[in-house]
């Protein structure tokens, strides 16, 4: 890089700052709004990412290659299938194992919410340690996982009303997931007299033989699927891409980004027409002594690039910290999820930024080439 254009570069960046200085107080809204406009979307669309990564981590955990539910349903934890299914589905050639769950979100003392697994009296996670041996819950007693028992404040010994139904914590539930650690486990049968489920499951999870292809797994989907015309089988990528819940945040995230990268761009836009505006002599002695459009265009993108970055790292701290706190909010309704931070968010604050300082510059360059100079000067 020659000395010219380094010269003109560290020219346009002290004009820059010196503007950013002489109107603090301009350059603190635009970059606080702007701030928490993209940390309130950035907190969405982690919370989304958050959530599907818990369930799939969860699901990894217990090798579930396919999930059978009831069709039909747009909130999957309301399906309801007979239990009975799962003899049927276990007989079908290329099925390794199946589990029955009922799962539901119970009141807990009448005070908050919290989800409830119901496991058959035959499966571990309904087994506990005692006197050395691994003995089956009884009726009225129910496992707790740790982060269930240290964010509410709840220990072995300690008994819960459940939907009016009294329940005594005998044991911890040692999870192989951050999810199921927020759960509590019961009986199935208790679990289905508590919610009126006599007899039914939520979902019906089938682990599939090692090394089964992919027509393989379509013929068991179908085998599966003609049992019953009720039944629905969705891999975990399809239940989380269906899930009621991931969608809607989902969605209602990227909605919320990009209408705040929009109205980023029209605070860009607004505050940097002002200060063309209030900038015209100045503007126009440049183009007197021979600046270019480009350089003129180049002090206008750089500071929108200067107010949009620090925008930027402003809003990741703000989402991060809504982050948190939308997942503490989740845990009151049951739902236990860690916080995940990835690469595409880092991507998405990076290209909103870019995107905020290019467009918001366009109107602004606009009005500061159409200055004319000689009215400018007189001015």
């Amino acid at each position: 890089m020659n000395s010219d254009v380094k010269n003109s570069l560290y020219g346009m960046g002290s004009l820059i700052l010196d503007n950013i200085r002489c109107r603090p107080l301009r350059a603190f809204i635009a970059i606080l709004s702007i701030a928490v406009a993209l940390g309130g979307a950035m907190t969405m669309v982690g919370t989304s990412e958050s959530l599907e990564s818990t369930l799939v981590l969860g699901y990894e955990s217990r090798q579930v290659d396919l999930m059978v539910m009831q069709a039909n349903k747009t909130n999957p934890m309301t399906s309801r299938i007979d239990t009975s299914i799962s003899d049927e589905i276990l007989a079908i050639d290329g099925v390794e194992s199946v589990q029955a769950l009922l799962a539901d979100s119970l009141l807990v003392d009448s005070n908050y919410s919290i989800m409830v697994y119901g496991w058959p009296s035959s499966y571990q996670e309904v087994q506990y340690q005692r006197d050395g041996k691994r003995v089956i819950l009884n009726h009225g007693e129910i496992l707790i996982g740790h982060t269930a028992a240290s964010l509410n404040n709840l220990s072995i010994g300690d008994h819960l009303e459940l939907n009016f139904g009294e329940y005594k914590i005998v044991d911890y539930f040692e999870a192989g997931n951050f999810f199921e650690s927020g759960v509590l486990f019961m009986r199935l049968d208790d679990l289905q007299q508590l919610t009126s489920s006599v007899g039914k499951v939520t979902f019906i999870f089938v682990a599939l033989d090692a090394g089964i292809t992919d027509q393989q797994k379509r013929v068991v989907t179908h085998q599966i699927e003609q049992i019953s015309p009720i039944l629905k089988v969705v891999t975990t990528d399809e239940f989380l891409a269906d899930n009621q819940l991931t969608s809607a945040v989902r969605g209602l995230g990227h909605v919320i980004l990009i209408s705040n990268i929009l109205l980023s761009i029209l605070i860009v836009s607004t505050i940097m027409v002002l200060s063309v505006s209030e900038r015209r002599n100045e503007i126009a002695i440049f183009r007197a002594i021979g600046w270019s459009a480009w350089q003129i265009s180049w002090l206008v993108i750089l500071e929108t690039t200067v107010i949009s970055a620090t925008a930027a790292v402003m809003g990741g701290l703000i989402g991060w910290t809504g982050l948190e706190i939308s997942l503490s909010h989740l845990q009151t309704l049951g739902v236990y999820t860690e916080s995940v931070v990835t690469i595409e968010q880092a991507v998405w604050l990076v290209l909103s930024a870019i995107l905020i300082a290019l467009f918001g510059a366009a109107l602004p360059i606009y009005y500061a080439l159409n200055i004319s100079i000689h009215e400018a000067l007189r001015e």
